[in-house]
C-alpha cells in the first residue's frame, strides 16, 4: 500500500493508504471517519506516488481481513492530471 491523499467535494483532505488496481483504487483511512460520514457517488482527486487523478467514490465500508478503520473504493475517472 501506498501513502495517499483524497479531496472529496465538499470534505477536507483525508490521508490514509492506497492500493491500485485496474481502474479502481482502495484507501484505508482511520477509524474517525466513519463508512456513514461519506456520501456516494460523489467525485474528488486522490494524490498517490506523486500522481493526481480525478475519482468518484463508489463505495465506503468498514475495514475487514483484520485492519481497522475504514475502507474506501473509488473509480478513476481520467489519467492522471
Amino acid at each position: 500500500m501506498t501513502k495517499a491523499i483524497l479531496k472529496l467535494e465538499g470534505m477536507q483532505e483525508i490521508r490514509g493508504e492506497a492500493e491500485k488496481g485496474g481502474d479502481y483504487v482502495k484507501l484505508l483511512v482511520d477509524g474517525a471517519h466513519a463508512p456513514g460520514s461519506f456520501k456516494t457517488p460523489v467525485r474528488g482527486k486522490l494524490e498517490m506516488e506523486g500522481d493526481k487523478t480525478h475519482v468518484i467514490l463508489e463505495s465506503a465500508s468498514s475495514a475487514t481481513d483484520g485492519a481497522e478503520g475504514t475502507l474506501l473504493t473509488m473509480r478513476r475517472l481520467s489519467p492522471p492530471i
